[in-house]
């Protein structure tokens, strides 16, 4: 079953595609939205599963239609490593080329990125060189980024996904102010292989459904308007190897 197989059979996606490439150069394999099991994965520094969640209408998806604040998407991956990291994981998304953006656009996309690096820890953006191999990115540290991080110890069974991760409003902040306000970041050790890692990230304000941004005050702007039509990579990787 194809990725455009399952959006063509669940209309209320609206034609919204998502693919996983587990390793550089290999297969795509198509990832179902609000799926009702995890698709699992593997490659040479990671094996685990992950899962997709959008908020669509109807709602097909009983975990963010419960949830009392607005959530329009949650990804969440469950794994563990296999070799120690390098550097620090990052995990961001990346476009193949510049948009061609007018000045006006170019500034609502800044305040855009401008209203997201407040609310998210680290998070460093770039449009991209206009002349050169510079791809447009947004990045920040995984261990101190991501919305929420569960670390389950090697032989202890880790919690389930498709529900809300269990990690406290005080774990949360200890974790994020372990150096995601710095220069720094947190060290490379703060993820390493052996015990089970839980993460979710998830925003409201990103409606990939209706592929337009929710919920900021530069309106709902298409995201083709943003980023041009093209798609978006979501990726996690070393930062020893920029």
């Amino acid at each position: 079953d194809t990725a455009e197989g399952w959006a063509r059979a669940n209309p209320a996606l609206h034609g919204f595609v998502l693919e996983l490439q587990a390793a550089e150069g290999g297969p795509f394999v198509a990832v179902r939205p609000n799926s009702r099991g995890p698709l699992p994965f593997e490659n040479e520094f990671f094996k685990g599963k992950m899962l997709f969640m959008l908020a669509t209408e109807p709602s097909d998806c009983a975990h963010l239609a419960g949830l009392t604040s607005a959530r329009m998407f949650e990804m969440q991956i469950q794994g563990e490593l296999k070799v120690s990291p390098r550097g620090v994981l990052r995990m961001g998304a990346e476009l193949g080329e510049r948009p061609k953006l007018s000045v006006v656009t170019t500034t609502v996309v800044r305040a855009v990125m401008s209203f997201v690096q407040r609310r998210t820890a680290g998070l460093e953006w770039s449009l991209g060189d206009k002349s050169g191999p510079g791809k447009p990115y947004c990045a920040f540290p995984l261990a101190t980024g991501v919305d929420a991080l569960v670390r389950t110890p090697a032989g202890t069974e880790p919690p389930a996904l498709g529900a809300t991760l269990p990690e406290s409003d005080e774990e949360r902040a200890a974790r994020r102010g372990s150096g995601g306000n710095s220069q720094q970041h947190e060290p490379a050790r703060a993820v390493e292989p052996g015990p089970t890692y839980s993460f979710a990230f998830f925003s409201g304000f990103v409606d990939f459904a209706n592929w337009r941004v929710a919920g900021m005050p530069v309106g709902s702007p298409s995201l083709d308007s943003l980023v041009g039509e093209q798609p978006i990579d979501v990726v996690v990787y070393d930062s020893a190897d920029e």
